[in-house]
């Protein structure tokens, strides 16, 4: 499965992008927002991971270019859930690898 995961936190990402890529999966990262829009817009992700406080483009308006190219999303939170925000997903900081892993599994076998 190919998939993007945007985080400011270059450590996180780290981190995420191993094991990923320990359960096979092909994963790209990106720090930022504006990073995070220039992969979807050149890109084909199974599932796009992005951080509520991604900085220079918001994830607000990440989330429409996600639906219009058909890719799932989930969103890590770190406060509540704005107003007409709709990833597939979210799930709130702290959270543990593994609660991740199953909700990628959940958010990707609704293909």
């Amino acid at each position: 499965m190919r998939i993007l995961f945007a985080a400011p936190n270059r450590d996180l990402l780290q981190c995420y992008q191993a094991l990923l890529s320990e359960d096979g999966d092909e994963t790209t990262t990106a720090f930022d927002g504006a990073q995070a829009l220039n992969l979807i817009r050149t890109g084909a992700y199974d599932l796009v991971i992005l951080d509520q406080n991604l900085p220079l483009v918001p994830y607000r308006q990440l989330l429409p270019e996600l639906q219009a190219a058909g890719m799932r999303s989930i969103l890590l939170l770190d406060s509540g859930l704005e107003e007409g925000a709709a990833p597939d997903a979210s799930i709130a900081y702290p959270f543990l690898p593994a609660e991740l892993q199953t909700l990628i599994s959940e958010v990707t076998s609704h293909e």
